[in-house]
């Protein structure tokens, strides 16, 4: 997705029910990626798929100059570690429990009355 410029280029993680937090981001050269894995792969940007074997992806431009078309490539867990470069950020055992921790406040808002 290269020289895409949304107005708005904010990530955010959803479940079926609502918006549980912002916290993806691009990689330094402006794409954005992910791994959608039931095992965390160590990066930033992974999707939970909290046991689900099925899914949909919705991708929504908001305000955009351009229609750019996502690329999905299917990689098996094991192999992953071979396919990412310097792109991908990695993130810490720490870091993973803080995004966790902002997810579980995200749904707490929606859900709670």
């Amino acid at each position: 997705m290269d020289d895409f410029e949304p107005a708005d280029n904010r990530k955010e993680l959803h479940s079926a029910w609502e918006t549980f937090c912002d916290c993806l981001r691009d990689s330094a050269d402006g794409v954005f990626r992910a791994v959608i894995s039931q095992r965390d792969p160590g990066i930033a940007n992974w999707l939970d798929t909290t046991g689900a074997t099925h899914g949909h992806i919705t991708y929504r431009w908001n305000q955009a100059d351009s229609n750019p078309v996502p690329a999905l490539e299917l990689v098996a867990f094991d192999d992953l570690a071979a396919r990412l470069d310097d792109r991908w950020t990695p993130i810490t055992r720490n870091e993973r429990s803080e995004v966790l921790r902002r997810r579980r406040c995200g749904a707490l808002r929606r859900f709670r009355r």
